[in-house]
C-alpha cells in the first residue's frame, strides 16, 4: 500500500466514524474520530491492515455493481422499448425484406466519392 491509499483510507475510515457517530448522536464516536484524523495524518501506516481490507471491498464492490447496474439498464430500459418497438411492428434492420427478396436488398447511391468525402468522411 502506498502512504496516499493508506492516507484516504485512514480518512474514509474517519467519514464513517462521523457519520455513524450522526446517526446514533454520540459525542464519544466523534472524539474517537478527532483522534483518528490525528493519528492518520500524523502516522497514516498505523491504517495500513484497514487500507488492504478497504480497498478490497473496494474491488468487489465495484465487480459485482458495475454488473448488477448494465442489467438494471438492460431489463429496465432495453427491453422495454424493444417490447414497444415490436408491438409497434418497427423493423429498422429490414429482416422482412432479407427473408422476402430473392437478390440484394442493399440500397444502391449512386454516388461518386470526391476529395471533399475523404477530408470529411464522419
Amino acid at each position: 500500500m502506498t502512504r496516499k491509499e493508506t492516507l484516504d483510507a485512514g480518512l474514509a475510515f474517519v467519514l464513517i466514524l462521523l457519520i455513524i457517530a450522526l446517526a446514533l448522536k454520540s459525542h464519544l464516536l466523534v472524539a474517537v474520530a478527532a483522534l483518528a484524523v490525528l493519528v492518520c495524518m500524523t502516522v497514516p501506516r498505523l491504517f495500513t491492515p484497514w487500507a488492504f481490507l478497504w480497498f478490497a471491498l473496494s474491488r468487489i464492490l465495484g465487480a459485482v455493481m458495475s454488473r448488477v447496474i448494465l442489467a438494471a439498464i438492460y431489463f429496465l430500459v432495453v427491453t422495454p422499448v424493444a417490447v414497444v418497438r415490436r408491438a409497434a411492428g418497427k423493423d429498422p434492420m429490414l429482416r422482412k425484406r432479407w427473408k422476402q427478396a430473392d437478390g440484394s436488398v442493399f440500397a444502391d447511391r449512386h454516388h461518386t466519392f470526391g476529395p471533399e468525402d475523404i477530408e470529411h468522411p464522419y
